[in-house]
């Protein structure tokens, strides 16, 4: 093989034999070039230059050489033209006698060890000399599906005078052949196999002193899983008496473990049976990594395999039967795979009439070794009929009958380029007739064809758009993305777009949507690609509007001392909640734009108005409109507030109600002014009927005792003024006050001049305690008493007189079940008169007022007298509860 050239990539590695295999030509090997080498091989090559020991491969039909440094001395001088030759070119003279009876039982899938004999391979630089080995292997490397590929041929250190330190005098040849079993870790025991004896390697490798190691001392460096099995396999071999072979794992020194291959194994004499035993543990660690690696890698394969939507196949065209069949084949197919793996002559029934011919030309031309790729037609059981691309390839490495494939469905794809085909015979019209920019661009960018829309959306003629390419008319920017679209729209039918600017000669932009599509011609044009352009200008200018309002909205919304908020319809979490809501309900807004923001808004409702509310969103949810009142619990005083709003759907381009949004604002004060109103109007009505029935009373009891019309206006003005007085100190009270007598009767005498300290000074005397507080519904019918008193006492009673006297004192005693009652009593002093009161002053209206309306409407207790001395009259009535 010469070696002109170089692969100056694999293998890795700065050994002898990395360094002659990257840089030797392998056009002339049967192996090829190593870019083409199987997996399998690659990494078995691998582990062969890393490893320590020699170690040859033979590979493929050739039985091919390969070998890394320590192989050499056994190679000599014919390892630089042996690399990459079939050994029976490297060793004619023996590779037929000796060689290949080993390497055939190999490839048939037997590991093969060879014991106390001469390698077969020349050493000493071709001088003709054999080494003597006790124990070299041969074992079997298998490609991706569990077929021998090749052979890993491990031998023993070409390492002289290696002993191991035991004096057994005439057994010291033997103790030279141990000494070259493996080049790792040696031993010996007696014939029980109990008195170990450790080469130095051992206490190298694992520390362990001579003395640490005898007396089954050496298990405690085996790894603990493998520990009992090594024991129990050691005391079966010493039993049988037969050698042994296991892998298992070492303890070093630095406390990690490695994978060893150990053989023990006994040294017999005529006649004297087992005189000793002697073992090697030989470091495998990296070929055991590699090979759970590649067992690994075969089942990831498998699964792989099983798990494609593809069908994946394996057959041996020579006796027309399939080796393997993925599960895929049964959706694809829509039949079973088991029949087919039987019987596989029913498979060309599967395919369309029209396609068998074409089938079994790709069949003769597998036989010959040829990679095929065909489509076909196949109908399913069901009637359906689907698109088969079926590829497949000749198994290097095995029988030369053996073939791979992967068939696929691609009916979809087919569909596409039968629709695609009628589209580009419309295309021409399109473009003619079409309001977008539509253009067909070669995939190197240039364009082809172009419409006049898109000449007018890049601002130049037709002839001048024809001579440039996408980069061209593209803002610098925007080439990187519209080079990703293309790239994704070439990848997939589906094609992609973006949203770009495109460069004017004036230096101007256009915004514009463009969606790129992959045109497949077939029938040896290229492909290329449809580009559909629209003009975004006016989408543009509407988004510019749109961020311009949703800024004036969020600025009215911070300014609003009404709340403003938006809700996601279905997960009611707050989009937008402005400042107000802290003022209104006391919490700072992050505190329910997180987390469980329902629940946390929910709880500062009050109970009774919860569900209401709660029910009214589901309504607003479905697309009513909802005007609600409720009230909350203030979170910083946890004072209750009423809240007025209007919850109101927001519905997206269908129709679909997409977020609900609301205006509320506090209207506690509000409430609180209407329900006083209410009060007073209610207040107002029935203090408007009692002044009604009042004056009633008073007009027809005034009209009923007056002699004329002037004497009826006259007395009838001052009973009004009276009830006006009332009604006056009545219209002054604020919302739960009351009138107090003190107020009622000094309102009443100073009207009638008595208590303005001039006219009458020192003739009206007034005590009783301040402030009894009257009921309001007694105030009216109460004063027109107190006017007639003093009426009367003005015209014919201690007022009409100079030296008469008024005294009224009031007290509040207990009624019946100790309600209060206010005791008025009212007594003039004055001189006798010569004449006897008249029936009008005996029963006048004043008297008939008193004695008979006080009890009847105001449940009161009355007396009246008129004696010598002049009137004493006494009232009592209940009075308000609150006095």
């Amino acid at each position: 093989m010469n070696l002109p050239t170089a692969l100056s990539f694999w293998p890795p590695g700065n050994s002898h034999m990395a360094a002659f295999m990257r840089a030797a030509d392998w056009s002339t090997s049967p192996l090829g070039a190593p870019a083409g080498w199987p997996q399998c091989l690659r990494t078995a090559v691998g582990i062969m230059l890393e490893s320590p020991a020699p170690v040859a491969i033979f590979w493929g039909p050739e039985r091919v050489l390969l070998h890394n440094d320590a192989c050499i001395p056994f190679i000599g001088g014919q390892h630089s033209a042996g690399l990459g030759s079939p050994a029976a070119k490297v060793w004619p003279g023996v590779h037929d006698s000796v060689l290949k009876p080993i390497l055939d039982r190999v490839f048939a899938g037997e590991a093969v060890t060879v014991e106390d004999h001469d390698v077969p391979l020349r050493t000493n630089q071709g001088r003709g000399e054999w080494p003597r080995v006790v124990a070299a292997s041969f074992s079997p490397i298998r490609d991706e599906t569990g077929v021998v590929a090749g052979v890993f041929h491990l031998l023993p250190p070409a390492t002289q005078g290696l002993r191991l330190d035991v004096a057994q005098g005439p057994r010291d040849a033997e103790m030279e052949s141990l000494t070259r079993l493996v080049p790792a870790l040696l031993w010996q025991s007696d014939p029980s196999g109990a008195a170990m004896r450790f080469h130095p390697s051992w206490t190298a490798y694992t520390g362990q002193s001579p003395d640490a190691a005898r007396d089954g001392g050496w298990l405690e460096a085996i790894h603990p899983e493998d520990r009992p099995g090594t024991a129990r396999l050691f005391s079966e071999a010493q039993a049988r008496q037969e050698p042994l072979e296991t892998e298992l794992r070492i303890r070093a020194r630095d406390g990690r473990h490695r994978w060893f291959q150990m053989r023990h194994a006994p040294l017999t004499e005529p006649g004297r049976g087992v005189v000793r035993w002697i073992g090697a543990a030989l470091d495998i660690h990296e070929h055991r990594l590699a090979r759970d690696a590649l067992a690994a890698s075969e089942e990831r394969f498998r699964v792989l395999v099983s798990s494609i939507e593809d069908v994946f196949y394996v057959t041996d065209l020579e006796k027309g039967r399939l080796e393997y069949l993925s599960p895929s084949y049964e959706t694809v197919w829509g039949r079973p795979v088991a029949t087919l793996l039987v019987d596989l002559s029913g498979f060309l029934d599967t395919l369309h009439p029209e396609d068998r011919a074409a089938f079994l030309a790709g069949k003769e031309r597998q036989l010959r070794g040829e990679a095929v790729s065909i489509e076909y037609r196949i109908r399913r059981p069901d009637g359906a009929e689907r698109w088969i691309l079926d590829r497949s390839f000749p198994v290097t490495g095995r029988r030369p009958s053996l073939a791979a494939g992967v068939a696929s469905d691609v009916t979809d794809r087919k569909r596409s380029e039968k629709a695609l085909r009628a589209s580009e015979e419309r295309l021409s019209g399109i473009f003619a007739s079409a309001t977008v920019g539509l253009s067909e661009v070669g995939l190197d960018g240039t364009f082809l064809q172009v419409n006049d829309e898109l000449c007018r959306i890049l601002g130049r003629p037709r002839e001048e758009v024809l001579r440039l390419s996408i980069p061209d008319v593209t803002h610098p920017d925007d080439i990187a993305p519209s080079f990703a679209a293309v790239a994704k729209a070439l990848e997939g039918e589906g094609g992609a777009d973006l949203d770009k600017r495109y460069l004017r000669p004036d230096g101007s932009l256009a915004w514009a949507n463009s969606r790129v599509t992959r045109l497949r011609h077939g029938s040896g044009r290229a492909d290329s690609l449809l580009v559909v352009t629209v003009d975004l200008t006016g989408r543009r200018a509407a988004e510019a509007a749109l961020r311009h309002s949703e800024h004036r909205f969020r600025q009215f919304g911070e300014a609003s001392t009404d709340l403003l908020w938006i809700r996601d319809a279905s997960t009611l979490s707050f989009e937008y909640l402005s400042p107000a809501f802290e003022t209104i309900f006391g919490l700072p807004r992050d505190q329910v734009l997180g987390g469980n923001h329902v629940l946390r808004w929910a709880g500062m409702i009050l109970p009774e108005d919860r569900p209401r509310l709660l029910d009214d969103i589901r309504r607003v949810r479905a697309g009513d409109s909802v005007a609600q009142s409720f009230r909350i619990r203030r979170g910083t005083d946890r004072e209750i507030r009423w809240i007025r709003g209007t919850d109101f759907p927001l519905f997206d381009e269908r129709g679909r109600v997409e977020r609900v949004a609301g205006i509320a604002r506090d209207v506690t004060e509000e409430v609180e002014t209407h329900d006083r109103l209410r009060v007073l109007v209610s207040e107002l009505q029935h203090r408007t009927r009692n002044l009604v029935a009042v004056i009633r009373s008073v007009a027809d009891k005034t009209l009923a005792g007056a002699g004329s019309l002037d004497d009826f206006r006259d007395r009838f003005r001052t009973r009004l003024d009276a009830i006006g007085r009332a009604n006056a100190l009545l219209s002054r009270l604020e919302e739960g006050d009351r009138v107090t007598f003190d107020q009622l009767i000094r309102s009443e005498l100073a009207a009638h001049g008595t208590l303005d300290g001039d006219a009458h000074p020192a003739r009206v005397a007034l005590s009783g305690p301040p402030g009894v507080r009257l009921r309001s519904s007694t105030v009216q019918t109460f004063a027109l008493a107190l006017h007639e008193l003093a009426t009367n006492a003005l015209k014919y009673g201690a007022l009409s007189q100079p030296d008469g006297r008024l005294a009224v004192g009031w007290s509040i005693v207990d009624g019946p079940g100790g309600t209060p009652l206010l005791h008025v009593d009212w007594r003039e002093r004055c001189r006798l008169t010569e004449r006897e009161p008249d029936e009008s002053e005996r029963r006048g209206y004043g008297r008939e007022l008193i004695e008979r309306a006080l009890p009847y409407q105001l449940k009161a207790r009355t007396t009246y007298q008129i004696g010598a001395g002049g009137v004493h009259c006494t009232i009592t009535l209940p009075i308000s509860s609150t006095s």
